[in-house]
């Protein structure tokens, strides 16, 4: 924190948050308390408030598709890309925004998830990726 008329930074604690905004600047009155201020400080002066805010960590989002509910267990798929195989794996929702699921736990940020047909699957199946450039042709399917 800045008072106006300080340039010294200061530190302190937040003790109160208005609840509503004011109509005309759409702003909220904060009132903090400053921990160990200058002995010029006076009550009332403005100052430019800066907030510290822990590390948050990575935000993992998939589709809603992509989860599978068995009992109270959630579960998402995840491929193994040298196998082409799946595993089903228990994760912790954080959150959902829409049809987007927040992921707590349970994946790691660049593992490859299945988003679709959840329900379908079975621990060790093989799948293969579908092609995501529209302009590609599909590939002959095999002879045998």
């Amino acid at each position: 924190m800045a008072l106006w008329a300080h340039q010294a930074e200061l530190k302190g604690r937040i003790r109160e948050i208005a609840p509503i905004a004011d109509p005309a600047t759409r702003t909220y009155a904060a009132r903090v308390t400053l921990i160990d201020p200058p002995a010029d400080v006076a009550l009332g002066m403005t100052a430019t408030v800066r907030f510290a805010m822990p590390p948050s960590p990575p935000v993992l989002a998939v589709p809603l598709t992509a989860l599978l509910r068995e009992g109270e267990a959630t579960y998402v798929w995840r491929l193994d890309r040298q196998a082409m195989t799946v595993e089903k794996v228990k994760v912790a929702v954080a959150g959902v925004a829409g049809n987007t699921v927040i992921l707590g736990s349970g994946v790691q940020a660049g593992e490859t998830i299945v988003t679709a047909g959840a329900h379908l699957l079975k621990p060790g199946q093989k799948v293969r990726l579908l092609d995501t450039d529209p302009a590609r042709p599909p590939e002959p399917a095999p002879k045998n």
